[in-house]
């Protein structure tokens, strides 16, 4: 009887924690190339940073300079058009995609069948196990709209132009004589922005008295509703488009941001990564060049994402591993880290997680690749040994 044999030599180069040797992937030696395959990948891990922005843009009424004068307001008046931007929330998640650098392949004997599971993106699932789960990683795609635009419409309840027929005189010659003949004349004249102000003010203040006296039971002038929340609401909605002339208006809306930073395989070691800069005044800045760079053309405070290894498996002996001649399906213990996102001095978020490249290599007898009694779970995102179970 053939037996399915996978060959697995692992190296790697240590030299303490911050070694710069490298690690070399563990490669399988095949006995013959002419046999079937079957491939399967480990998971890498990549740190996946989604930022809201909110956007307020503020926008200046055309009454704004009458505010005080003809309706008593004073503060939060929009003086000039301006936009501003706050980070209103910030996650860390974690991604696993398909690691092309840690690919092994099976020898598929006709006479045994194979109980490996994969998902749909070829990552080693587990043997012998029903329901594959797959990897769900989100959306990665920004949400950026532009600017929007507002423009003041309702400017006035009376005409803004007034136009009246005028009648002169002139003198003609008709037979030898002069003779009076009235002209008329057609007269444009156009309301000044404090007349329309002013007219605009009015009309604030007869909307606040017709909604009193509607819901104090006494106008004159309409029947009165039974209920009367329909007509306030639109009575206060009319005022609030009138109130904007004076006071502006305000627009808000939530950009979304996403970055992804993926740890180099290997040593793990302190990593510490500028993402983007952020400024009130501009919002979140893409970085350069470099971040000396990008300090003279005062893009904004710089936002770091700090990686910092926090569990490691316990390391591995280069000369024993390069001994062993390892049978079966290679897997990875993965390592713990600590992500955190930083602007200036405050934390915008942080949390705990798996990191596959910073872990070592196990594997598990070729012999549970054919015992169908038994069913072996591993993580799909992380590549880590969940379970060994009978069935």
């Amino acid at each position: 009887m053939h037996r399915l044999f996978l060959y697995t030599l692992i190296i790697l180069f240590l030299g303490g924690c911050k070694s710069n040797e490298k690690v070399h992937k563990p490669y399988v030696e095949f006995n013959a190339a002419n046999k079937a395959q079957m491939s399967y990948f480990l998971p890498k891990n990549v740190i996946h940073i989604k930022v809201l922005v909110v956007r307020e843009q503020q926008f200046k009424g055309p009454y704004a300079d009458y505010a005080g004068e003809y309706l008593g307001i004073d503060e939060q008046i929009v003086k000039y058009d301006d936009v501003n931007y706050k980070i209103a929330d910030a996650k860390i998640k974690l991604l696993a995609y398909p690691d092309p650098a840690e690919q092994y392949f099976i020898h598929i004997d006709s006479k045994q069948p194979v109980n490996i599971n994969l998902t749909e993106a070829g990552i080693l699932a587990g043997l012998n196990i029903k329901d594959v789960q797959n990897i769900q990683n989100p959306d990665l795609t920004n949400y950026l709209p532009p600017e929007a635009k507002f423009v003041f419409t309702d400017l006035s309840v009376k005409p803004i132009v007034d136009i009246t027929e005028e009648v002169s005189y002139e003198y003609k010659k008709i037979d030898s004589a002069l003779v009076r003949v009235p002209v008329e004349k057609e007269v444009t004249e156009v309301k000044t922005f404090q007349e329309m102000a002013w007219a605009a003010a009015k009309f604030i203040a007869t909307l606040r008295e017709n909604r009193f006296l509607l819901l104090a039971g006494i106008s004159e002038t309409d029947q009165i509703p039974e209920d009367v929340t329909g007509r306030t609401e639109e009575l206060n909605l009319l005022e609030e488009s009138y109130l904007e002339l004076f006071t502006g208006h305000t627009q808000r809306d939530t950009l979304i941001y996403n970055f992804v930073y993926e740890p180099e395989p290997g040593m793990a070691e302190d990593a510490k990564e500028v993402l983007f800069y952020f400024s009130e005044a501009n919002g979140i800045t893409q970085k350069t060049e470099g971040m000396e760079n990008d300090k003279l053309y005062g893009l904004g405070a710089p936002v770091f994402l700090r990686l910092t290894p926090e569990i490691l498996p316990e390391q591995q002996d280069k000369a024993r591993l390069e001994l062993l001649q390892a049978k079966g399906i290679v897997y990875r213990i993965g390592a713990r880290a600590r992500a955190e996102l930083q602007i200036n001095d405050k934390k915008l978020a942080d949390g705990f997680f798996p990191v596959a490249q910073w872990g070592k290599y196990s594997f598990l007898p070729s012999n549970l690749l054919y015992d169908t009694s038994r069913q072996v779970v591993f993580d799909i995102k992380t590549g880590q040994l969940l379970n060994i179970s009978e069935k």
